[in-house]
């Protein structure tokens, strides 16, 4: 941009000999010479960034380079990626009001129509607590770390048809609690754990349990536990079996050997009968 100062005078000549131009451009900015540092002027500008090149931003002598999207409060900061000059992807900060306490300005991964227009926010993370927000599927061929609670809002599924055996895996240290907790509206109704007793040697420690719960959440007691150490299995409640059909019976003690270690109220079958240990006697064989 060039000044015209104009100085009048009586004297025709002097008046022409006053007038002059006083430029207040950079003339660097019109230099229509091939940069040779990779820098852009302003003659270059369209034609550079219009071209199928690269753009960068410092060097491998720049102390920490910062490529800076200004803009005022509650308007999107967006890159966008586009095919024949139509949006495709958008990457941006939206327009979500500062109001304090590092509200607003959240993070955003938005996808595009074939059109141009709004599809889907794929991945919105808020600025003030960093909680991410997934609406499609995640894949990963990676671990996948939780370091703190975490919600599935959709189905889950580990592995595949075609993969080799995977594992789901709770873990936490000995002596303590590890469960599947089923809920009724954010309530527990069943608790599918290992317990929280000591593993002590000898395979002792961490016996499996299905607990039920109250409608307040609370215990019911302990429905079925299994010992780790022995695999003894013991019933909390009455264990009725189905009714017996011409397909077989439903409730079996096979044929063995008669136990050397009793208490009252076992109950066994030779090829002699059936015996029941009752008040210290063995009572049998029954046939």
């Amino acid at each position: 941009m060039a000044t015209i100062n104009v100085v009048t005078s009586d004297d025709p000549s002097k008046a022409r000999a006053a007038i002059s131009a006083v430029s207040t451009a950079d003339s660097r900015l019109y230099d229509n010479r091939t940069p040779t540092d990779g820098s852009v002027t302003a003659l270059k500008l369209h034609p550079t960034l219009g071209s199928a090149t690269t753009i960068k931003v410092g060097s491998s002598t720049a102390a920490s380079p910062l490529l800076s999207i200004n803009a005022a409060e509650d308007e999107f900061r967006s890159f966008a990626f586009q095919t024949e000059g139509l949006n495709r992807w958008i990457v941006r900060t939206n327009a979500d009001a500062e109001t304090g306490s590092d509200a607003g300005s959240n993070f955003e991964i938005v996808s595009r129509t074939d059109a141009g227009g709004g599809k889907t926010t794929v991945l919105s993370v808020v600025r003030s607590t960093g909680a991410a927000t997934w609406t499609g599927a995640f894949t990963t061929t990676g671990i996948l770390t939780a370091n703190a609670d975490s919600e599935l809002k959709g189905n889950v599924t580990v592995g595949e048809s075609t993969a080799f055996q995977r594992y789901f895996t709770v873990n936490a240290s000995a002596g303590q609690y590890r469960v599947l907790n089923f809920q009724s509206d954010g309530v527990a109704r069943w608790h599918f754990r290992v317990d929280n007793s000591a593993e002590s040697g000898s395979d002792a420690g961490s016996n499996l349990q299905l607990v039920a719960r109250t409608d307040a959440g609370g215990s019911v007691g302990t429905a079925l536990e299994v010992e780790r150490a022995t695999m003894k299995v013991t019933f909390g409640g009455e264990l009725v079996a189905a009714a017996s059909a011409t397909a077989g019976a439903k409730f079996r003690v096979p044929h063995g050997l008669t136990p050397t270690t009793l208490s009252d109220g076992d109950v066994w079958t030779t090829t002699s009968g059936l015996y029941v240990r009752i008040n210290g006697v063995t009572v049998g064989p029954l046939s």
